[in-house]
């Protein structure tokens, strides 16, 4: 390269090229998608969901291409890149040219999605969010750069600006409701965005030039403040009653507390500000209760990803000497860790519950909800509709602990490929579940119904007898009472879904049929037989 300019942004290239080309290839299907299709209309109806979801793919694939950040493990950190400091470029620089392409690239990528791809679809985008993606570039990368030496902290820190960056990109769909003028509560964020961006940028340039010096390295005055802090708060000073509860409360200060944490971030600094501001709005209302009762299960499914790998602040699956040799056959671990996943679906759903009770009663507008809960009365009476509220609650409970639990059989094998294929399987049945239920309800016929009865029975049948046939197999290793604990368990947690089902469910016997064999599948059964033999061959390779 002749200049370290040149050879700064080749490097960003190289290391990079596959999400880049990733992002490129998926906006142009879309983008060519709608020009060839002749109907608009029936792209909007049938796939609008699908291309949001696709948008959100590529902004994160744009944000982890500019994290520019490697892992340094003989200084324990993450952060900016130790060799490129030889490059013979001031800082600034070196720091401003990744801010500044990360910047150029979120925005063409947003650009791209709102004028090619739904721009002909008949849909306006405001390019509100679109700025507030490029000042969350700059915030991002800063606080990845200057808190390279404090992974918690760091981590604390972009789940909040995350959270905050979230609501000021809803701003403009809560300015009818505030007092002020529309242009005013613009160009006040406007101001506020620009000094958020301001502040990153000479923050990772002080930050990456201390670094560059040998400082910054997580030793300094900050991490002396934080150790007194947390010295001064109380703690465990009796002995452990098992060695089993010494490796729960390891697994718990390790990674359990995540889900709870960022459960509680998000009431807190995203639906508490959005329900004040939307008080009078009913359907607000309905969007937020909707937003609260699935959020658990959206972050269980993320963090349950780092949660199943042995230790979750690591890209490393292979499992930590400190571990492997501990007094525990590896079906105890798996235990442990499944307790600790409960508990921490309890602290959710506790939380979940608390600002639900709350919120309803005291500043949400309820109307629309008291008339569809007093026609629900009338239909279905007050037991059965307090037993259908009991089991949705139980019901959420358990899909979010499946969340947590669902991939340790393959977190804990040790096999990159085993764990990346199976993100991407859960990805795609994901998307391809969201096209069908919206080609389902776009193509239904009643004539056809029959049909459509058949072909999921058979599914439902299938995916039932490949489940109970692979968990004989996962299970037979197992000891038998151990085994019958879990079947316990797994009945219990079954018998849930079919009660919910049989109570919502019309009084029509395939319709009962089907709901038997959908609540088969929820709890999960021949994954977690996989478990101790996947940690077990990882413990001794």
């Amino acid at each position: 390269m002749r200049s370290p300019v040149a050879a700064l942004t080749w490097e960003i290239w190289s290391r990079n090229y596959r999400s880049i080309v990733s992002v490129v290839v998926i906006t142009s299907l879309c983008a060519l998608v709608n020009h060839l299709v002749p109907n608009k209309s029936e792209i909007l109806e049938n796939y609008q969901s699908i291309y949001w979801l696709l948008m959100i793919g590529s902004l994160g694939l744009v944000f982890s291409v500019f994290h520019h950040a490697e892992f340094n493990p003989r200084k324990n950190w993450h952060g900016f890149p130790y060799r490129l400091f030889t490059l013979p470029v001031p800082t600034w620089i070196l720091t401003g040219l990744p801010m500044l392409l990360g910047v150029i690239g979120v925005g063409l990528v947003y650009f791209a999605w709102t004028q090619l791809v739904f721009a002909p679809l008949g849909r306006t985008v405001s390019s509100w969010p679109g700025f507030v993606l490029g000042v969350g570039m700059l915030c991002y990368q800063s606080v990845v750069w200057s808190l390279a030496g404090f992974r918690i902290v760091r981590i604390v820190s972009l789940c909040f600006l995350g959270l905050l960056f979230m609501n000021f990109g809803m701003i403009p769909l809560f300015l009818e409701l505030l007092p002020w003028d529309r242009e005013t509560v613009l160009e006040l964020f406007t101001f506020l965005l620009i000094g958020f961006s301001m502040v990153a940028f000479f923050g990772a340039w002080f930050s990456v030039e201390r670094q560059r010096r040998g400082g910054g390295r997580g030793r300094g005055w900050l991490k002396a403040q934080a150790g007194r802090i947390m010295n001064a708060v109380p703690r465990r000073t009796a002995a452990f009653s098992s060695a089993s509860s010494a490796q729960f409360w390891f697994e718990w200060r390790r990674a359990g507390w995540l889900l709870p944490a960022c459960v509680a971030l998000a009431l807190l600094f995203i639906f508490l500000p959005v329900s004040w501001f939307g008080r009078k709005d009913t359907d607000i209302a309905l969007i937020t209760l909707g937003w609260v009762l699935g959020l658990p299960l959206i972050l269980a499914t993320v963090i349950g990803k780092g949660f199943a790998k042995p230790d979750f602040w690591s890209a490393d699956l292979s499992l930590p000497a400190f571990l492997a040799i501990r007094p525990f056959a590896s079906g105890e671990m798996i235990v442990i860790k499944m307790k600790v996943a409960a508990m921490s679906v309890v602290i959710v759903w506790a939380l979940v519950i608390t600002f639900l009770s709350l919120w309803l009663p005291l500043w949400a507008n309820t109307r629309e909800l008291k008339e569809w809960l007093e026609n629900a009365h009338v239909v279905r009476g007050g037991f059965k509709l307090f037993s259908i509220a009991v089991l949705s609650l139980m019901a959420l409970a358990i899909v979010t602990w499946r969340g947590m639990v669902g991939s340790l059989w393959v977190g804990l094998s040790g096999s990159m490929t085993r764990f990346v294929g199976g993100a991407i399987v859960h990805a795609i049945v994901f998307v391809l579940a969201i096209c069908g239920i919206v080609y389902a309800e776009n193509h239904f016929h009643w004539h056809d119904l029959e049909r459509y009865v058949s072909w999921l029975a058979w599914i439902l049948m299938s995916a039932v007898v490949a489940k109970v046939w692979l968990a004989v197999f996962s299970w037979n290793k197992i000891s038998p009472p151990r085994v019958g604990k879990y079947v316990m368990l797994w009945t219990a947690g079954t018998g849930c879904f079919v009660a919910l089902g049989l109570l919502l469910s019309l009084n029509v016997f395939w319709i009962k049929q089907l709901i038997i064999l959908a609540a088969l599948l929820p709890v999960p059964l021949a994954r977690l037989g996989f478990a101790p033999a996947s940690l077990s061959r990882n413990r001794h390779r």
